[in-house]
């Protein structure tokens, strides 16, 4: 399927299991393919995997800059697929802001979001939007949306819907979710290493993001997520091994998934005991 034909969700992993079937609903990640969660083993049969698109994949320059007025246009999507809640969201890198503000605007609603699953997602509280600089080191090593293609290079929509993603991230500022609303349950998902030390990146090392995403990290803590959600116990996991850029490829995607299963209570194929933080 190319970009042209790209429609506002793809269902990635249906549930075969109709009767407990629940919806994990992921948004993108600055790249806005939902097609980023494509590798992804099956999580169960009773789990339905919806990814979603950005509808200016071709039209970067339409791009709303503005991480909340992204949210609101996938909302109505969301209700068509899945008219009422309780909802499952969740999102790698930026797909987390998404995530975020997408379960603010339906808790408004007077739904119920059950759970919150950021995954690599920098609270915005704390730390910058990743320069644009940075994703251009990067794709020159061939490190944006190919790990499991190291050799094919990011394209140049690809990169262009980095950039107005980026501009709208620098502009987002988050407020913490009202405390009188029923919050959902919140799990963020680190990855453990960095990559810098393998690649040699030239990148400005004085800004904290970049520290956060590429290099190997001491602290699995919720670094600023917990603000966000006042009184919720935020829940934390480290992958180890994994990087920002790999933990939806390979064997390390087969651990990201048993921390969905554990996540959405469902039986888990190994002990991850060790990951949890």
């Amino acid at each position: 399927m190319s970009i042209n034909d790209m429609p506002l969700s793809i269902v990635l992993q249906d549930a075969t299991s109709k009767a407990t079937s629940q919806n994990l609903f992921l948004f993108p990640d600055g790249s806005g393919s939902a097609m980023a969660y494509s590798s992804l083993p099956q999580i169960s049969p009773e789990t339905r995997l919806i990814a979603l698109n950005s509808p200016f994949l071709r039209q970067p320059q339409d791009y709303p800059n503005s991480i909340e007025a992204m949210a609101k246009i996938w909302l109505p999507e969301i209700r068509r697929r899945q008219p009422r809640g309780p909802y499952s969201l969740g999102g790698w890198s930026a797909g987390g802001y998404y995530g975020v503000e997408a379960a603010r605007l339906l808790l408004a609603q007077g739904e119920i979001v059950e759970r919150l699953v950021l995954i690599d997602s920098p609270c915005r509280l704390l730390y910058e939007a990743l320069p644009f600089p940075t994703v251009q080191a990067l794709a020159d090593k061939n490190l944006m949306g190919s790990t499991h293609n190291p050799k094919r290079k990011a394209p140049a929509w690809m990169l262009d819907h980095f950039a107005v993603t980026i501009r709208a991230i620098e502009s987002y500022v988050p407020m913490p979710l009202r405390t009188e609303l029923r919050l959902p349950e919140v799990f963020v998902i680190w990855a453990a290493e960095g990559i810098d030390a393998a690649h040699d990146l030239d990148v400005d090392w004085s800004v904290k993001v970049n520290r956060l995403l590429l290099r190997t990290r001491k602290r699995f803590s919720p670094l600023g997520w917990d603000l966000m959600f006042p009184n919720v116990e935020v829940k934390t996991a480290a992958l180890p091994g994994a990087n920002h850029f790999n933990l939806i490829h390979g064997r390390h995607a087969l651990d990201l998934v048993d921390l969905f299963r554990l996540v959405m209570g469902q039986q888990l194929s190994v002990d991850l005991q060790y990951a949890r933080c």
